[in-house]
C-alpha cells in the first residue's frame, strides 16, 4: 500500500542493488481497508471503507472486479 487509496509494487534486487521505480496498479477513490494477496495467480482482493463490495484486481490484466457484496463488515 503507497497510502490508503494507492497500491504499488517495487522490485528491490537484493544482489545488485539496483532498485527501479515503484509500479503502481491501482489507484481507488476510496480507502482501502482490508487487502489479501494470492501471488500465485497475480490476483489482490481488497476491501474500502465506503463500498460493501469484495473487489478483485488482476495485476497482469489491469482489470478490477466485483466478486461479492456484504452487508455490515468489520475488521475487529
Amino acid at each position: 500500500m503507497a497510502n490508503g487509496t494507492d497500491m504499488c509494487m517495487l522490485d528491490i534486487r537484493v544482489i545488485t542493488g539496483h532498485q527501479n521505480d515503484a509500479r503502481c496498479f491501482l489507484s481507488w477513490k476510496n480507502n482501502i481497508t482490508h487487502v489479501a494477496v494470492d501471488a500465485n495467480r497475480n490476483k489482490i482482493y481488497f476491501t474500502d471503507d465506503t463500498n460493501r463490495k469484495i473487489q478483485k484486481h488482476d495485476i497482469v490484466l489491469n482489470v478490477t472486479s466485483v466478486i461479492a457484496t456484504t452487508s455490515s463488515v468489520s475488521g475487529k
